[in-house]
């Protein structure tokens, strides 16, 4: 399965196509699920090695948010288990948070919730969220094509060619 990686200058949206069994569901949430996973992760600089031509690493660090675009893998297109993880520890989410409007419609959602970068930064104690301004003026212009990624990612994991 695909995942895309969108870079900015200090955080990366990630989405990817998913399928697994949670194991510990909560009631009405057993069995397994598939759908897209969007996360909002920093970008952790790391030391120049080798010559000044030698190539750049670079590492997607800690997750601040999820989203889980989810529904029954026995149910495609259900879109019933869509539900977000406002604030994320070490990278492990919270509870699943649901949104009615998620269900409804995931990426106009999506769009939405990236619009709210500043908000999720402060919600995840980042300090200095202003340093993040060109990060979120940069996802902006890439708006679209991070929700054609979600669309995608969402389709190819009902059982879709990408």
């Amino acid at each position: 399965m695909v995942k895309n990686v969108f870079c900015l200058r200090r955080l990366a949206i990630t989405v990817e196509a998913i399928e697994f069994v949670d194991p510990q569901p909560e009631p009405g949430q057993e069995g397994a699920e598939r759908g897209a996973r969007i996360e909002i992760k920093l970008l952790e600089d790391q030391p120049r090695r080798g010559s000044v031509y030698a190539s750049i690493d670079v590492l997607l660090g800690r997750a601040l948010w999820r989203a889980d675009l989810l529904e029954r893998a026995d149910r495609p297109g259900a879109q019933d288990r869509m539900h977000f993880h406002p604030v994320m520890v070490d990278n492990e989410p919270g509870a699943r948070v649901f949104d009615e409007w998620l269900s409804a419609d995931p990426i106009a959602w999506m769009a939405d919730s990236l619009g709210s970068v500043p908000r999720i930064l402060r919600d995840s104690s980042v300090p200095d969220v202003g340093a993040f301004d060109d990060d979120v003026a940069e996802l902006q212009v890439h708006l679209p094509e991070v929700l054609a990624a979600c669309a995608a990612r969402l389709h190819e994991a009902r059982g879709h060619s990408a």
